[in-house]
């Protein structure tokens, strides 16, 4: 039997995005392991200090940033002449940092994020996943997180967690054809 998900009960409230427009740009790093207590902790201590700092060529970078799943950090930024490469690179160094220092890797993007049956978030390499397509492991109604998105409105709308059938996965990971 698969597990009935209604997202809205999953899905958090974004506080820590409430005073950003949906303009904000977005962006969503995935780690490979859940997080624990100490290692969302790290984290936190780091972007704590990071983003009061952020800027864009001198422009303060309204941001935030979220802890998710205990899978996702979710940084949504937004600045008054747009937030350079320069900027964005500058908070990329962070999770570079995390990484280097602490084993923290958020920046792994070969990754496929989905909730099994159990409901747990589980992660795959693309070929692995692939597989799981093709034995039957993933279905059209398995819920995928799309690390893609890069808007916060995206974010608000939904589209961070979606069936299968209704993500860009489909396109890129066609299923077997089988009767439901």
């Amino acid at each position: 039997m698969e597990l009935a998900i209604c997202y809205s009960e999953v899905m958090t409230d974004w506080q820590a995005f409430a005073h950003l427009p949906d303009e904000a740009q977005l962006w969503v790093f995935g780690f490979k392991d859940p997080l624990g207590d100490r290692e969302k902790a790290v984290i936190r201590q780091t972007l704590e200090t990071f983003m009061p700092q952020w800027s864009s060529h001198g422009a303060p970078v309204e941001c935030g940033f979220e802890i998710v799943h205990d899978r996702f950090v979710l940084v949504a930024a937004i600045s008054s002449d747009g937030v350079s490469g320069c900027s964005i690179d500058s908070c990329v160094r962070q999770f570079k940092f995390l990484r280097e220092t602490h084993g923290l890797d958020g920046l792994e993007h070969s990754l496929v994020f989905f909730r099994a049956q159990d409901g747990s978030i589980q992660s795959s390499p693309f070929l692995r996943f692939r597989d799981l397509t093709e034995s039957g492991g993933v279905t059209v109604r398995t819920p995928v997180f799309d690390t893609t998105i890069v808007k916060l409105g995206e974010l608000r709308s939904g589209r961070f967690e979606l069936d299968f059938q209704h993500s860009w996965h489909a396109r890129s990971f066609p299923l077997p054809a089988v009767a439901e």
